[in-house]
């Protein structure tokens, strides 16, 4: 794997392989990062791949295997401003992807950019709010997405919750919005009790054991889990969050 600019990344791609652009507003180590990393090393090496963290941050590069052909490109400068879409209109043109992937609602002006750019088809995944949208969404971002995303190829969401949302707040057409629920690796995560782990948390073989893992941030609304628990009052049961924030 390389780290190069964006101009660098204007020339990648192998032959033989279609070469996808990757834009998303951080690739530090998040469930869709990681879901994200985990899909480039399933994919072979059938694919290059350039990608581009809006704010600089590439920690999930790290979960990449080595042998894929992947290279990190630096954003453009001036995010937050009102034609920083043209910026990606015009490295579009340079890099010239066989396919555009852009993330949620901090990479939309780069959908923008490429949609305007008119290369190749766009893909955009839809994988939930920040805090800041956290008890509704914001108006103008429900416009921008209505404006743009019924013209690009697709757009993925991973619950029926942000399906319902694409197709009545966004009025996306049905046939260019695919539900694909994130999956589970079943050889990693199996039925069964770590007793050792068990008794690091304080907790025996008998207890009933619920968790969360994930970033503590208010749009997860962990409140309702812990409310929900408490209101069940299953005897000898635990309640464990494994995160940060």
């Amino acid at each position: 794997m390389e780290e190069l600019s964006q101009e660098a990344a204007a020339c990648q791609g192998v032959s033989d392989r279609l070469h996808l652009l990757h834009i998303l507003p951080s690739f530090g180590a998040g469930g869709l990062e990681l879901r994200t990393a985990a899909i480039i090393n399933r994919t072979g090496r059938q694919f290059s791949h350039t990608i581009i963290p809006l704010d600089g941050n590439s920690a999930a590069a790290e979960r990449i295997d080595s042998g894929q052909s992947v290279v990190l490109a630096t954003a453009p400068p001036g995010k937050g401003s009102a034609l920083y879409a043209r910026k990606f209109h015009g490295l579009v043109k340079r890099v010239r992807p066989d396919l555009v992937l852009t993330y949620n609602w901090g990479a939309i002006d780069a959908t923008l950019g490429a949609l305007s750019a008119a290369v190749c088809p766009i893909v955009h995944a839809e994988d939930g709010f920040g805090a800041d949208e956290a008890q509704g969404l914001k108006i103008r971002r429900v416009l921008l997405r209505r404006l743009i995303l019924r013209h690009i190829y697709g757009t993925v969401v991973p619950s029926k919750t942000l399906l319902a949302i694409s197709l009545d707040r966004y009025r996306i057409p049905p046939g260019k919005i695919h539900l694909i629920v994130n999956g589970v690796d079943a050889e990693r995560f199996i039925p069964g009790r770590n007793m050792e782990v068990r008794r690091q948390l304080g907790m025996s073989g008998s207890h009933l054991l619920f968790g969360s893992v994930g970033r503590l941030r208010e749009e997860k609304n962990l409140g309702l889990l812990i409310r929900a628990f408490a209101k069940a009052g299953i005897e000898n049961a635990k309640l464990l969050l494994a995160g940060d924030g």
